[in-house]
């Protein structure tokens, strides 16, 4: 199997942290998301490589809106760039297009230049350029690395048959990135449909602000803004399950379903029938029963006439199961009561349709 790149857009030092214990592989570190992404600070770079060893792609984008530049912006830019190619990071992320849509090579040039010899990636400006296989070609001769895209869609789910075409295009002369509404439900349908090797993700989620004292009546902006005391914060979970489910290997996947005959309670020595709960791995639907009562989890089903095995959980406090075949980890309190999941935890309530009605 290819080896599946994932890479997650970040916009704080906490979210670095969460992305590299998820299992993240790159980041791209970004202000401003709302915008799209904009530079972030020299600061914020230094604190992000700082605190993992993973490496940094850095969003050059000095304002949000459209990707048409001035000369002023360009030597921003390029500031942006001298300034930051000393504090480590892996590479940069440009784009730029002129008034008619065609990737502007005189400014790409000049950011590329001024990167010297840091790793280049065209970002989402391809998606709303005129010519997507002209402007592929142009990307190439900039000698970017790879390509940012959504498949000039909305979303890259919906882009699809746009990104399998420049793959194909590409033919390895740099790397077609899959982003924007990267997902759970389709990061494995995006990867197998379009031939990507690289995925891009936020794998956010909202947190209410820690304010107690609020003034609702004030606003920071003069335009109509999203809620000021809520944020998007990189989720660990969803980053973790999202880099799971990409990198997971099809042929590991369990065979054969549970069935009626799995639940002979005389097969696990446990607490009784009325307490085990029959289901599959949400990630590779091997098939495991657990038991409410003990929260044991017997996790090989396939040689009935042994016992079971239990695989231990590792936290006292927050009890975490591992699928052995995929390695996928989850929380007893969602077997326990799936109906939470599905109102409280979206990383998982979408994979509970493979779990059993108890019998």
């Amino acid at each position: 199997m290819a080896v599946i790149t994932c890479e997650i857009c970040i916009d704080s030092v906490a979210g670095a942290r969460a992305a590299h214990q998820a299992g993240a592989d790159r980041l791209e570190l970004c202000a401003n998301l709302l915008e799209g992404g904009t530079t972030p600070s020299l600061g914020m770079t230094e604190a992000v490589i700082a605190a993992v060893p993973l490496p940094v792609m850095v969003m050059i984008r000095c304002r949000g809106g459209d990707f048409c530049y001035s000369p002023e912006e360009v030597d921003v830019m390029r500031r942006d760039i001298q300034s930051l190619r000393q504090t480590g990071i892996r590479g940069i992320v440009i784009g730029a297009l002129t008034p008619d849509g065609d990737v502007d090579q005189d400014v790409c040039q000049a950011l590329v230049a001024a990167a010297d010899g840091l790793e280049i990636t065209f970002h989402r400006a391809f998606d709303v350029g005129r010519s997507p296989d002209e402007n592929l070609e142009s990307i190439i001769q900039l000698g970017c690395h790879r390509l940012l895209t959504s498949g000039c869609h909305s979303n890259a789910a919906d882009g699809i048959a746009v990104i399998q075409q420049l793959v194909r295009q590409a033919e390895g002369r740099l790397s077609v990135m899959a982003g924007c509404g990267v997902s759970q439900q389709n990061v494995q349908r995006i990867i197998e449909q379009t031939g990507v090797r690289e995925v891009h993700f936020s794998g956010s989620m909202t947190q209410t602000s820690p304010m107690r004292f609020r003034r609702t009546d004030v606003p920071m902006s003069s335009t109509v803004a999203p809620d000021e005391f809520l944020r998007k914060v990189t989720s660990l979970e969803i980053v973790t399950r999202i880099c799971q489910l990409a990198k997971l290997d099809p042929s590991q996947l369990s065979q054969r379903p549970v069935t009626t005959a799995d639940l002979d309670v005389s097969l696990f020595h446990c607490c009784g029938n009325e307490n085990l709960f029959p289901f599959q791995c949400s990630t590779c639907q091997h098939p495991m029963v657990f038991c409410y009562e003990c929260e044991t989890l017997y996790a090989d089903l396939h040689d009935l006439q042994n016992t079971a095995a239990e695989v231990n959980h590792f936290d006292a406090d927050r009890p975490i199961f591992v699928c052995p075949v995929c390695g996928y980890g989850f929380e007893s309190q969602f077997m326990r009561n799936p109906e939470y999941a599905v109102t409280q935890q979206s990383w998982l309530a979408a994979n509970l349709s493979g779990l059993l009605n108890r019998d």
